[in-house]
């Protein structure tokens, strides 16, 4: 029985000292500063937290920093994994939780068509393709872009599955968002992580829906906005959009080059709609 007792004693010691060594603030920041795991960026935060059973991450104050003045800040990050899914290959996000997020791009990003697209790497690719969040919050986001402009939502849910015969389904979810102000927006869509690169704009070959409610653009209240997207090798089209001002609905194409700058929108107005200029009265299409 004495032997049976030192062996439990032994197993818990050797399963929680590794735990208990990651879990060092002191550790944490030597592990950061000498292997530079997230490179180039550079990770800053105040002291993560790893949980074996039940599996749990929290980490708090964590900032990260692009060399070209790209930032990423946030207050809390608590991710709860399913052990269960680990068994199936999977990494599985239920709870994921963000508090106080804040993404700073220092100046615009743009796409560059005559440079080789470089794939994700695998490590990337296999994380990515086997991870399923099932419900996550992230709470008082802001995104600040060039030129002093901001984009606010007051909370976002994000929802991420893969298939079982490849490709994976994405729903992001905007609740109350400011500058424009809207009160709703869902964006979903299909893709295959296999086309997305390194480069910017990173994704490829999504194909999906965004829907709007409630919103303002400027002076134009719009009611609902109702679209079909596509993307692929910088080309985006939507071949049926809807726009709803005034219950009123305005019906149309859109084909655009993002790498060309060429964009191209057909509309149709089965009723007379009430469009406000920017700096003049309303006019009637």
């Amino acid at each position: 029985m004495k032997k049976v007792f030192i062996v439990i004693v032994l197993t818990v010691i050797l399963f929680y000292l590794p735990v208990m060594l990651i879990n060092n603030p002191a550790f944490q920041q030597w592990f950061l500063q000498t292997y530079k795991p997230f490179s180039p960026w550079k990770i800053e935060m105040g002291q993560a937290v790893i949980q074996p059973i039940p599996p749990l991450l929290s980490v708090q104050k964590l900032s990260m920093e692009h060399p070209g003045g790209h930032q990423v800040q946030l207050d809390k990050l608590t991710a709860r994994f399913k052990f269960w899914r680990f068994l199936r290959g999977q990494v599985s996000l239920d709870p994921f939780e963000i508090d106080a997020l804040t993404i700073h791009v220092a100046k615009p990003l743009k796409a560059k068509p005559k440079k080789k697209r470089k794939p994700l790497k695998l490590r990337t690719l296999l994380l990515i393709q086997n991870l399923l969040i099932e419900e996550s919050h992230i709470r008082k986001a802001l995104l600040r872009l060039p030129n002093d402009k901001t984009i606010q939502a007051e909370e976002i849910e994000v929802e991420l599955e893969p298939h079982l015969f490849g490709g994976t389904s994405l729903k992001i979810i905007f609740h109350r968002v400011e500058k424009p102000r809207i009160e709703t927006a869902v964006f979903q869509v299909v893709t295959n992580f296999d086309h997305w690169s390194k480069n910017f704009p990173y994704m490829n070959d999504v194909e999906g829906s965004l829907f709007v409610k409630e919103g303002l653009f400027g002076r134009l209240p719009v009611e609902i906005i109702d679209a079909k997207l596509k993307y692929k090798d910088f080309h985006l089209y939507s071949e049926r959009f809807a726009v709803q001002i005034k219950q009123r609905r305005l019906l149309g194409k859109l084909d655009s080059q993002l790498n060309k700058q060429t964009f191209q929108v057909k509309l149709t107005t089965p009723e007379p709609v009430a469009i406000p200029e920017i700096g003049s009265a309303l006019r009637t299409f």
